[in-house]
Formats: structure tokens, sequence, C-alpha cells
């Protein structure tokens, strides 16, 4: 197919948002080209950027997964030995001087994580920015004026995730992990609710906001087709009634109008891998990360003088979960959003 208008688009602004984003040195054309005329493309790219971070995050984490643990011990040591000696102060001042350092220690690993997900989130929205002109362009080959409506559509999915989840759910995630370090700090339970209920202002929002997105997909997978249906066959209609060539013009419609498919389809499949690429990154990183502080919670408990101290580090866990959550649901808004203009615009 190389003859066919596909190569004709201007791929430029994509790629300048994927410049330093994917580290497999492919141009979004070169993707599309890919599944045009192999059906697919390598993965052997990811899978490489996905284990080189792998093994780089495994390195910083058996660092701070060793860094906990002796943290751990030496709180251990100082509180059982202030006890035995019947030194309350001591054991208190020992508690606190470990639990300050455990919290430097979560809070600069949290805090890098923090702007992993901030960048991946951006990433995602710019990339789709630059996406959506030359993908509707494709869209508007084959469903007509239904892709004025899919554009409508697709900028309120990016400014649902610009703004509810870039600047409101990450800082206030960022304010969970604040007040969930400091709360075992304190005499009495004072922000146990205000941890709760940000958590179920973010848990019940990204559902909210995901049932939202999925509403609108679903009304625009069945209302689209119609559309691209009368749309075609209007085109087609008027073609066939060409004297002398009408059944020849026709069959030549149907050709172009099967390519412009296949080109949207390529454009999408294509949309739909970078994405997946550009949040795997950020993904991965947390997961890495909230599994190690689960696994220090677990095996530093037996060694604990203080309770307090474990809840440190299952508060920063589960402040990392929130923060995989908003990270993994912004990425499935915008595959759901491509992935229904790609199956309800034709096959």
């Amino acid at each position: 197919m190389d003859s066919y208008k596909y190569k004709e688009f201007d791929y430029s602004g994509i790629d300048k948002v994927l410049d330093g984003i994917l580290s497999d040195n492919k141009g979004f054309g070169d993707y599309v080209d890919e599944i045009i005329n192999n059906g697919g493309i390598s993965y052997d790219g990811v899978y490489k950027s996905i284990e080189n971070v792998v093994s780089s995050q495994l390195n910083d984490i058996k660092s701070l997964f060793a860094n906990i643990l002796l943290i751990m011990l030496i709180a251990a040591i100082f509180i059982n030995l202030s006890k035995t000696f019947g030194n309350r102060q001591v054991s208190e001042n020992g508690f606190y001087v470990t639990y300050m350092i455990l919290f430097i220690i979560l809070s600069v690993s949290f805090e890098q994580l923090g702007s992993v997900a901030n960048s991946g989130i951006t990433g995602l929205v710019e990339f789709m920015k630059a996406l959506l002109p030359t993908f509707l362009m494709t869209v508007s080959y084959v469903a007509g004026e239904g892709s004025i409506v899919m554009y409508q559509s697709s900028l309120a999915v990016i400014a649902l995730v610009e703004v509810v989840l870039l600047k409101v759910f990450i800082p206030a995630i960022n304010i969970y992990f604040l007040f969930s370090m400091i709360n075992p700090l304190l005499e009495e339970d004072y922000f146990s609710k205000l941890l709760e209920l940000i958590e179920k202002i973010i848990s019940f929002g990204l559902k909210g906001i995901f049932a939202l997105v999925t509403g609108m997909s679903f009304v625009q997978s069945i209302v689209i087709p119609a559309t691209g249906n009368v749309h075609r066959g209007m085109l087609g209609k008027l073609v066939s009634n060409i004297p002398a060539a009408g059944a020849a013009c026709e069959t030549i419609f149907q050709s172009v109008y099967g390519v412009g498919v296949i080109v949207k389809n390529s454009v999408g499949v294509a949309g739909l891998i970078v994405i997946t690429g550009i949040c795997a990154i950020p993904v991965v990183k947390i997961i890495i990360y909230t599994f190690t502080c689960h696994a220090s919670a677990a095996l530093s408990q037996p060694l604990a003088g203080d309770s307090r101290m474990i809840k440190c580090i299952s508060s920063a866990a589960l402040a990392s979960k929130l923060l995989l959550m908003v990270m993994v649901m912004a990425a499935m808004m915008f595959l759901f959003t491509i992935g229904i203009m790609v199956v309800a615009t034709g096959k």
C-alpha cells in the first residue's frame, strides 16, 4: 500500500510529543506503516524498555527495602532497650528520631513516584491532543459528520483527565500521603476520617468519571455507525448514478472507502499502542514501589518496637495504590475512547 494517501498525513506534531517519552526511537508514522504493511508491530522495543525500567527500579527498590528494614531494626533496639531499663523518655526520643528518618526516606521516594505519575498523565494528555486532529481526519473519511461529535467528546475526556485527575486527584493524594504520615505521631487519631474521605472521593470519583466516559462512548457506538452508513450510502448512490461509468465509479469508491477504513484502523491501533507504551513505565514503577512498601511492612512487623512505624509504611503503600489507580484510569479512559472510535466507525 505504499502508494496510498496514508503517507501524506503529517505526524510531526505527534512525534514531537513522543520524543523523549518512548525509547524505541520510532516515529508515529513508523507504527502506522508497520501495522498497515505487516498487520501488526513488533513489541521487542516495548519489552526492552520495560525490562530496562524494571532492572533499574529494582536497584533503587533494594536500597529502599534495605533502608526501611535497617531503620526498623534500629528503632526496635532503641525502644526495647529503653523499656528494659525503664526509661520511657529515651524510648520516645528514639522512636521519634527513627520515625522522622523513615518519613524522610518514604517521602523522597513518593515524591519521585508522584513526579513519574504526573509526567505520565501529562504525556498521555499531550499525546491525545496531538493525535486527535490526524486520527479524526481519517475518521471523517468513513464517518462523515459523525467525526465532529467524536472530536467534541474526545476533548471532554481530555479535559476530565487534565483537570480532575491531574490537578485535583494527584494533589489530593499528596495531601493524603502527608497526613497519613503525620497521624501516627499524634496522641489521638485526628486525621483518620479525613484520610478516609480523601480515599473515598478519589475512588468514587474515578468510578464516576469512567462511568461517564463509558456512557458517552456507548451512545457514540450506537449513533455514529448509523451516521456513517448513511454517509457511505448517499455517496455510493451518487457515484453509481454517474452516466455510462456508474458501475466502475462505484467499484473505485468502494476500494477508496476500504483503504480509508484500513488507514483509520491503523492510526487508531497505533494510538492504542503508544498510549499503552506511555503509561507502562509509570505503572510498573508504582507497582514495584507499592509492593516494596507492603513487603517491608510485612517483614519488619515482627521487628517493630512500635506499631506506628508499621502504620507509616502501610500508609505510603496505600497512597501509592491511589496513585496507581489514577494512572491506570487515565490510560483506560483514553484507550476506551480511541477503541470505541475505531470500532464504531466501520470495519
